[in-house]
């Protein structure tokens, strides 16, 4: 990485650092004037913000109103690679939150908000396991001293603690961009339904992030029955954590509905 690109970073580094709703439009300003003229130096940025938005999902809506400000910022793209193939698990997942960019010609350009989305929809749907608790867990298994290993499982949970927070803050996050109509009621409907189909307890803990977050106007535009039915399934088919008071907050009570995959009104 040159010098160019590292001082880009770090002065906009700076600028998340100091990002308050009261300098929020100075240094929007300040962004706008840093050179993001190329998709890598693009990239960068986003992986900047999305890392500040998931480590610091209390401050996920300034980071979600700067994304909004910049969603327009567009640089000069080559022609994209073929899209992978949808792994078994994922299916017809990938690529539900890709947005039209401007393409089809040699002048090719690729936008803020694509980037942002495809970097949320890359940390929801992944299955990869996390390095470092991957590096642990071997670790783990052939460590044979005793003292040593007990370090090694607190260490392992705390990684894994990490690793929650961050998919956590990923869903806050995501909510946070709906709001502001950088995504689709069709999407949120898709995460919802993935969120229950993984009958997972991390997924059930994202879920009722997601809906404390985006619940009140999401409402606007379902039908109630679709909230019961997301309620009914946690009750009774999802894993039995304390998301049943979480969603009790968001969902109206409903009887004499049964789940059906939620689609919109």
């Amino acid at each position: 990485m040159c010098v160019h690109v590292q001082e880009l970073y770090a002065t906009f580094r700076g600028i998340l650092n100091k990002l308050t709703p009261q300098k929020f439009d100075t240094l929007v300003g300040k962004v706008r004037s840093l050179q993001i003229d190329t998709r890598s130096r693009l990239a960068g940025v986003i992986d900047l913000v999305f890392d500040k938005a998931v480590d610091e999902p209390d401050f996920a809506q300034t980071y979600a109103n700067l994304c909004h400000c910049l969603a327009s910022l567009k640089v000069p793209s080559p022609p994209p690679s073929p899209p992978p193939p949808p792994s078994p698990d994922t299916g017809s997942y990938r690529g539900l939150f890709v947005v039209p960019s401007d393409s089809g010609s040699p002048d090719q350009y690729v936008n803020f908000r694509l980037l942002i989305i495809s970097k949320c929809q890359n940390q929801f749907v992944t299955d990869k396991v996390d390095d470092n608790v991957l590096r642990i867990e071997t670790e783990l298994a052939e460590c044979t001293d005793t003292v040593k290993k007990k370090e090694l499982q607190l260490l392992l949970e705390e990684e894994n603690r990490k690793v929650r927070m961050r998919s956590v803050g990923n869903v806050r996050f995501i909510g946070e961009l709906y709001k502001l109509k950088m995504l689709t009621a069709k999407i949120m409907v898709f995460c919802m339904n993935y969120l229950i189909d993984k009958q997972e307890e991390e997924k059930l803990e994202c879920l009722c992030k997601l809906l404390t977050t985006i619940g009140e106007q999401f409402q606007l535009l379902t039908q109630r029955n679709a909230w019961f039915t997301l309620f009914q399934y946690s009750r009774t088919e999802a894993l039995k954590i304390s998301a049943e008071t979480q969603l009790a907050k968001v969902i109206p009570y409903m009887p004499g509905q049964r789940y059906c995959p939620i689609v919109l009104a």
